[in-house]
């Protein structure tokens, strides 16, 4: 019989045949005799099996101290590295055809503000859920995506290249 706010104390034994860590849980199902009904404590238990001796040989001499932080020296001499092999050293059999971003998507990507575009995109392009039926169709409009955002640096890029160029007039 176990009373109200006394303490109970009891052993509990592990027994391993090899040393190591060991995680465990430990469950005790009481019953309250009043309201004639059952419930568990549980507790996690951690215990390490080995060598008293061992355990002892590999305590830490010292306390641990952590290194010193030191301010790294800015790189100034850069070695270049060795440039990868060009893509046409494969020779491929067929060339894949372009693939064009579908003029729905694109149509989309290009109005409105940030905020408008992405609302949109995950409304109407990607799935409320991502699980081996829809994970095909989220890429694929990922990667139309990242292409449709692509061409647009790619011609930012030119048009500034134009305007930055002394050769051409202040004018067009």
């Amino acid at each position: 019989m176990v009373t109200f706010g006394q303490p109970i104390n009891f052993a509990v034994s592990v027994s391993q045949s090899y040393g190591g860590r060991y995680e465990d849980r430990l469950e005790v199902v009481l019953e309250d005799i009043q309201l004639r009904k059952q419930f568990v404590i549980s507790r996690s238990l951690r215990a390490i099996v080995g060598s008293k001796a061992d355990h002892e040989l590999l305590k830490p001499k010292a306390p641990y101290v952590p290194r010193t932080r030191q301010t790294r020296q800015p790189e100034t001499t850069v070695v270049e590295g060795v440039l990868p092999p060009a893509l046409n050293v494969i020779p491929w059999k067929v060339s894949l055809p372009h693939a064009e971003i579908p003029r729905h998507v694109s149509a989309i990507l290009s109005r409105g503000s940030l905020v408008d575009i992405i609302k949109n995109v995950r409304t109407v392009f990607l799935p409320r859920v991502l699980n081996s039926d829809s994970y095909a169709r989220h890429f694929k409009h990922l990667l139309w995506f990242e292409e449709f955002r692509m061409e647009c640096v790619s011609f930012e890029r030119i048009i500034i290249r134009r305007f930055s160029d002394t050769s051409f007039p202040d004018t067009i």
